[in-house]
């Protein structure tokens, strides 16, 4: 974490927020190889609640703030709680939609909930997305579909695809809310109810179903570092701060990294094969989040 703060103070800071951004998505999209594995050993609310656990322990343990500041803003509570149910929503499809399909078909599918960012965006908050930023998205939307073909562009959804369908429409909830909630003051304590709210309805829902029984595995203290540590307490951590700072359809292309991500983790570990249709929408997505991310104009001239 110390090398995120010196980079902080050496970096142009709208660029540091964007770059927490990319390394938040990059660690999401080596999860889904995780959880998938993870899931033969332990119900779904089971996961969500030891790994939403840990996150908001990870998040108390770098904040600064006591438990009476959690209790002073009703506006970061409400806003914390509407955007931790949205979480919940989202990962809880996604975790069980991992149960039914594969990883690179649901991050593929998870990916595409940046289209629904710019659209609450407008209806929730009024922002209307610039021409650069929906050209940006939709280049990089076209390179997550071209990354995850398979086959001759057969286009067929099973039980997990539907699933994971719904869980785009929670994601993109929760970006808008994040962007609308989240300020530079409440980073820590809006990152850590969001995930005890999380965490509080996993763990309802898990005694709910009677899940108590974990069948051990030295493969869960892995998952348990990799999920609960790094994919939610640091990543959330890095969503909330670098929100804080860019808008919320911006936020949405660098998005577009995560199915990338989680494709490249396939092709390691799972010998999925990348044929040239695969690789040329990985540029695609790269092409989609630098032509919004760069800063230029042509007929623009220099100022003495």
């Amino acid at each position: 974490m110390a090398c995120f703060f010196i980079l902080r103070k050496r970096v142009k800071k709208e660029y540091y927020y964007i770059f927490i951004l990319v390394v938040a998505n990059i660690i999401w999209g080596t999860t889904f190889v995780t959880v998938q594995k993870t899931l033969e050993f332990m119900g779904v609310f089971q996961f969500m609640a030891v790994r939403f656990f840990i996150g908001a322990m990870v998040i108390y343990f770098f904040a600064r703030f006591s438990f009476k500041d959690l209790l002073k803003n009703k506006k970061e509570i409400i806003g914390a709680l509407l955007s931790g149910f949205a979480l919940f929503g989202g990962y809880y499809f996604q975790t069980e939609g991992l149960k039914y399909t594969t990883t690179v078909r649901s991050g593929f599918i998870t990916g595409l909930f940046v289209v629904t960012v710019p659209f609450f965006s407008f209806i929730l908050l009024k922002i209307i997305p610039s021409i650069k930023s929906i050209v940006g998205l939709l280049i990089s939307v076209i390179g997550v579909y071209l990354f995850s073909v398979v086959g001759n562009f057969e286009f067929y959804l099973n039980k997990g695809d539907m699933l994971t369908l719904v869980c785009i429409l929670c994601f993109g909830i929760q970006v808008v809310f994040l962007s609308f909630f989240v300020n530079k003051d409440n980073v820590n304590r809006f990152t850590f109810l969001q995930l005890i709210t999380v965490f509080l309805l996993s763990a309802f829902k898990s005694i709910g179903k009677g899940d108590f029984i974990v069948e051990y595995s030295h493969f869960l203290l892995v998952s348990f570092f990799v999920c609960g540590v790094l994919a939610t307490g640091v990543c959330f951590l890095f969503q909330s701060i670098s929100q804080s700072k860019i808008t919320p359809n911006k936020a949405a292309v660098i998005y577009t990294i995560e199915p990338l991500s989680a494709g490249i983790v396939g092709f390691l570990f799972m010998n999925e094969a990348f044929s040239l249709i695969n690789i040329t929408g990985a540029f695609l997505i790269l092409a989609g989040v630098v032509f919004t991310e760069y800063q230029f104009n042509p007929l623009q001239k220099k100022v003495r």
